[in-house]
């Protein structure tokens, strides 16, 4: 199941399997070029794995994949972050890829889905720039 968290600028979405665990953090916070620099954390256990900088992580969703970037100020991986954002915001079934090798898989419910991610998610996370 999903779950959420706020803490000092900075909007957690969460979910784990028993075993693989992925946070989507999503910052109010711009960096120095007034970016919101979202970020992507892979867990395995309580150990980090994988992260968004690494670009090492993908997701399928709906037999769509998309790449684990995140909000750069470049076009082309905002745009992939836009995207992700508005798949993953309503999926109820993904796989989590690392290093293309698929290592987990994800099934929240439609009910969890459309509480903890329908506005509250895409309210945090859809925006790439500060404004």
């Amino acid at each position: 199941m999903w779950g959420s968290g706020f803490t000092m600028g900075v909007t957690e979405f969460s979910i784990d399997n028993g075993k693989w665990g992925i946070n989507i953090s999503c910052t109010g916070n711009p960096n120095e070029n007034n970016v919101l620099a979202h970020t992507i954390y892979i867990y395995k256990g309580d150990k980090v794995v994988a992260n968004s900088e690494e670009k090492n992580i993908s997701f399928v969703i709906d037999g769509e994949e998309f790449w684990g970037v995140v909000p750069d100020g470049t076009r082309m991986n905002d745009n992939a972050w836009v995207s992700f954002v508005k798949a993953i915001s309503t999926a109820t079934g993904f796989e989590l890829y690392i290093n293309e090798k698929k290592v987990a898989t994800f099934n929240p419910s439609a009910k969890n889905v459309k509480k903890v991610m329908d506005n509250n998610f895409i309210q945090s996370c859809w925006n790439t720039w500060y404004e």
